[in-house]
């Protein structure tokens, strides 16, 4: 399901915003990826672990690849700030060892993300800025 809360033409541009994102990181372009990324951008992993935007753009390069469409994406948008909330399945192995032993093993066996990602608009494009994810199973 995808929801929006402040039309569907903010929804289609997050949908393919987080596209790109899945995109890159299952073709292992940092560089794709990157550019969906603030300078300030910071990742908060389901363990707690807070990675800052050069380790998380390593990281992502040694995960699985989120399964896309996504379960659910709602989308806030405040001016030049949205908030976006949203689920999808992680199953795979993670090769970087950037998260804790408990947390490989969950997402080897395929778990629920649920996620938060705030975005940040600069001039016409929108730039994620901080995510947070949490497990949902």
């Amino acid at each position: 399901m995808i929801d929006n809360h402040a039309g569907s033409d903010r929804t289609a541009a997050f949908d393919e915003l987080y596209r790109r994102w899945v995109a890159a990181v299952a073709d292992r372009q940092r560089d794709e990826l990157s550019a969906l990324f603030h300078e300030r951008y910071t990742y908060t992993a389901p363990d707690g672990t807070r990675l800052g935007r050069a380790e998380i753009l390593d990281a992502e390069m040694n995960v699985p690849v989120p399964e896309y469409p996504f379960h659910r994406l709602e989308v806030d948008v405040f001016g030049d700030v949205a908030v976006a909330r949203g689920e999808h399945l992680l199953r795979g192995e993670i090769t970087s060892d950037s998260f804790e032993p408990e947390l490989v093993a969950l997402v080897a066996a395929g778990v629920q993300i649920a996620f938060t990602t705030v975005w940040l608009k600069s001039g016409d494009t929108w730039l994620a800025i901080s995510n947070d994810s949490h497990l949902r199973s």
